[in-house]
């Protein structure tokens, strides 16, 4: 994968969800840029077309969905259970 998890969802972020000129890093915090459970939700189908994979949503905790490198976690996480 050429570019990282989190740097993928930070583009995805940046082109689809928020205000043009708005940067996103991995530790921006989603809230503070005015993302919603609807965002959250764009954010996971982006997740299931990239990388084939559902995130559990018993993951998808405050704590989890915080920042694109939280959310990246959760699916490097979930990458690396679905290979054993």
């Amino acid at each position: 994968m050429s570019t990282s998890v989190a740097e993928s969802l930070c583009t995805f972020i940046e082109e689809e969800l928020v205000g043009e000129g708005v940067p996103v890093v991995p530790d921006s915090d989603l809230a503070a840029l005015g993302l919603d459970s609807f965002s959250l939700m764009s954010i996971l189908m982006y997740i299931e077309r990239t990388w084939e994979i559902q995130v559990p949503m018993e993951t998808l905790t405050p704590e989890n969905t915080a920042t694109p490198a939280a959310i990246a976690g959760c699916v490097r996480k979930h990458m690396d259970e679905c290979d054993h």
